[in-house]
């Protein structure tokens, strides 16, 4: 069962005091919260305008929801707030090259490891090590 991600119920309690029936999708100090039980910071989203929960930071250190940074992602490349480049040293051209030879899964796994590299050859080179290199 390993590398398969555990179904776990929602640590939540209802309005009733009950424990929630709907799955945990988001882990928060190792427990599983579905969207209605999810702690939820004061900071909100400055893409979506809601409260903050799926955390992800950038290297400029602005917070957003994970999912709305990897939409926001898509057709930008700079930070929402502060226009920061996130794809430090590797320029659009050469993004586009890689990012074109992946779909689905893969291309969001990419997309996110493209985050934290310095330059196309930092990220290909890593593509390589972890074995899903594209040419």
């Amino acid at each position: 069962m390993d590398n398969v991600t555990q179904v776990c119920n929602c640590h939540g309690l209802t309005h009733k005091g009950v424990q929630c029936k709907n799955i945990g999708k988001y882990k928060v100090g190792g427990c599983a919260y579905c969207h209605f039980h999810v702690p939820r910071s004061d900071v909100e989203c400055v893409i979506c305008m809601t409260k903050l929960f799926d955390v992800a930071m950038i290297p400029c250190g602005h917070q957003f929801h994970f999912q709305c940074l990897q939409k926001w992602l898509r057709y930008n490349t700079s930070c929402p707030i502060c226009r920061c480049v996130v794809f430090y040293k590797i320029n659009k051209e050469e993004y586009q090259t890689i990012m074109n030879r992946y779909t689905g899964d893969e291309y969001e796994l990419v997309r996110n490891i493209a985050i934290y590299c310095r330059s196309g050859q930092d990220l290909q080179n890593f593509l390589v090590e972890i074995g899903i290199q594209k040419d």
